[in-house]
């Protein structure tokens, strides 16, 4: 019976060091070192986008650059801001800037904008997931200011035009 057990705990021990598993005498704590990591985790950028139509707009002649619509970004923290024009208008150039609007009623009806960032510097990005070009405001702040203008001389007809700008934080 003696020899059973011996040869047993021979197994147990060739089986345990087949696993990994060590038998140490002791931990040599001379040689041990403490490292600690502070884990800081920072709250999530809120942006407010805000897009008003001008007050007063009449169907008709009328010139370029006059103003359709303002916008403001607003963020607790100063960062970059970029904005593009959203799918409701048609972008008709590369860069983001221009687009036209449908008229609601008639398709036909056409007005043509542009996208004046106040504060831009002049930069575009174009978003990596296929969303468009981003034009670039700067420099860093909480707020940024944009407008949103027509595009040349034109005779506006009498019809309702929906636009919409997206705005998002720029990070280089």
């Amino acid at each position: 019976m003696k020899s059973t057990i011996n040869t047993l705990a021979m197994q147990v021990m060739l089986l345990m060091g087949s696993v990994g598993v060590a038998h140490a005498t002791g931990v040599d704590t001379a040689t041990a070192k403490e490292k600690t990591a502070t884990l800081s985790f920072a709250a999530p950028m809120v942006i407010n986008n805000d897009l008003t139509a001008v007050d007063g707009l009449e169907a008709g002649d009328l010139s370029d650059g006059d103003p359709v619509a303002t916008g403001s970004i607003t963020a607790a923290n100063a960062a970059l801001f970029a904005i593009k024009w959203t799918a409701t208008v048609v972008s008709v150039e590369t860069g983001g800037l221009q687009a036209m609007a449908k008229g609601k009623s008639d398709p036909k009806h056409e007005l043509e904008l542009v996208l004046d960032t106040l504060n831009a510097t002049g930069d575009s990005t174009h978003d990596s997931l296929g969303g468009g070009w981003y034009q670039v405001s700067g420099p860093a702040s909480k707020q940024a200011a944009y407008a949103v203008k027509l595009m040349g001389d034109q005779t506006v007809e009498a019809d309702d035009y929906t636009i919409g700008v997206t705005a998002a934080v720029y990070v280089p």
